[in-house]
């Protein structure tokens, strides 16, 4: 890593999210996905990163692409877990671990928080009859109202 990448990267402050709902946890994800990129393990994030990592984080015959990954999804891993500051949140990490990888996959525990994320704005049926009867709700939450606000 050249020097410059070093000091730009060393001096970026970690996200945190206690796994509350809302604009917090929209604002985490992006935040992390950017510092992932910062930090060039951003692909470690996405869940098609899973078939690059050896079966078991154990395997003592790793390809030199396998040992790569466990490095990248090592830093990935840390940033995600450095950013929990709640026990909401930590669910997201546990659901993370598997048998083979004992410590977590960063891609499952990045699903796990963007499904979290989906939940909690998914809209009930009984607050789209009320959209739909009255126009409106106030505590509807809706994923595109955050990001048309942007």
């Amino acid at each position: 890593m050249a020097e410059e990448d070093r000091a730009t990267t060393s001096s970026i402050k970690i996200p945190s999210w206690d796994g509350t709902e809302g604009e917090k946890a929209q604002t985490y994800v992006a935040k992390l996905e950017s510092v992932a990129e910062l930090g060039g393990y951003a692909e470690a994030l996405e869940m098609s990163f899973e078939s690059a990592l050896p079966t078991s984080e154990t395997l003592t015959t790793q390809t030199e692409d396998e040992k790569k990954a466990v490095k990248l999804n090592k830093k990935a891993r840390a940033v995600v877990i450095q950013g929990m500051c709640g026990a909401k949140g930590m669910e997201c990490i546990r659901e993370g671990k598997t048998n083979e990888h004992v410590k977590g996959l960063a891609c499952k525990m990045c699903k796990a928080i963007k499904d979290k994320i989906q939940k909690q704005d998914a809209v009930t049926p009984t607050a789209l009859k009320t959209v739909r009867r009255f126009g409106t709700n106030v505590g509807l939450k809706m994923s595109f109202v955050f990001w048309n606000e942007i």
